[in-house]
């Protein structure tokens, strides 16, 4: 029995849910739509969404142990969930209060994807002059020029965080 919180449904019952869908992702054009569903009612999207926002702010060990427990039952869907992660936890850094105010909320539950877009990798491109993704302002936008080679479920995403 696990001892991670469970609002709406036990985390052994997330878990089976979540063997159960693996199957299906292993053909890599599937999206884990229903499992990110599962793991929204489960409490689990908000372990890493600080509690003033909704969250429930999991030290690492926990979500480490989480993770663990997670990736055996569905790896596909773990993975997709620390890019998520990543993200919400980049969020919730910032010093823009009124950016967390909006964004968190809206990313404790499944309604709502966000993840991250790796443009600096280490292992290549690093001997060009110029960066991989150059950002420029425009009026009141931001533009991204550039590459950004790695951004998963980049389609799903109302938020993209990459720099």
């Amino acid at each position: 029995m696990s001892t991670w919180p469970q609002p709406d449904r036990t985390f052994e019952e997330t878990l089976r849910v979540l063997r159960e869908n693996s199957v299906s992702l292993d053909d890599a054009s599937n999206w884990p739509s229903e499992s990110l569903e599962v793991l929204g009612e489960a409490g689990v999207l908000g372990q890493v969404v600080p509690r003033e926002y909704g969250g429930s702010e999991f030290s690492g060990p926990q979500l480490v142990e989480g993770y663990l427990q997670l990736s055996r039952a569905c790896l596909p869907t773990t993975f997709v969930l620390t890019q998520r992660n990543a993200a919400c936890q980049r969020f919730a850094l910032s010093e823009n209060e009124s950016l967390k105010a909006d964004l968190l909320p809206q990313l404790v539950g499944a309604g709502r994807f966000a993840t991250v877009g790796i443009s600096h990798l280490t292992t290549s491109r690093q001997h060009l002059s110029k960066p991989t993704v150059a950002v420029s302002i425009e009026g009141s936008r931001l533009v991204l020029d550039g590459m950004v080679p790695w951004v998963t479920g980049a389609g799903q995403a109302d938020w993209v965080l990459t720099g």
